[in-house]
């Protein structure tokens, strides 16, 4: 009696034993999974969005052009005799 219900006991262990196994190896091959997705999402993203400031970049570009000529346009008349002259002038009287 005693051998069987020893014997009975022993089986029911391995079962939940097997069980709690194979649960574990689920789990952790569900988390490997996910991170692989997770892995995979977050390259995606980052390949995205270096597109979109490449494209952006590219965009931009001739505005940049031309906002660099105007600025050097804008230096180029400051620095003309006659303009350095009148802002002297109106510097002097603050």
């Amino acid at each position: 009696m005693e051998e069987k219900l020893r014997k009975e006991f022993l089986s029911k262990q391995k079962k939940q034993l097997r069980g709690n196994f194979a649960e574990k190896s689920k789990l952790r091959d569900d988390i490997v999974v996910r991170q692989e997705e997770t892995t995979t999402a977050k390259k995606a993203t980052e390949d995205s969005l270096k597109k979109r400031m490449n494209d952006f970049i590219k965009e931009s570009k001739p505005d940049r052009a031309q906002e660099k000529k105007e600025r050097s346009d804008v230096e180029e008349f400051m620095k003309a005799p006659d303009v350095v002259r009148i802002l002297e002038s109106y510097h002097k009287q603050l």
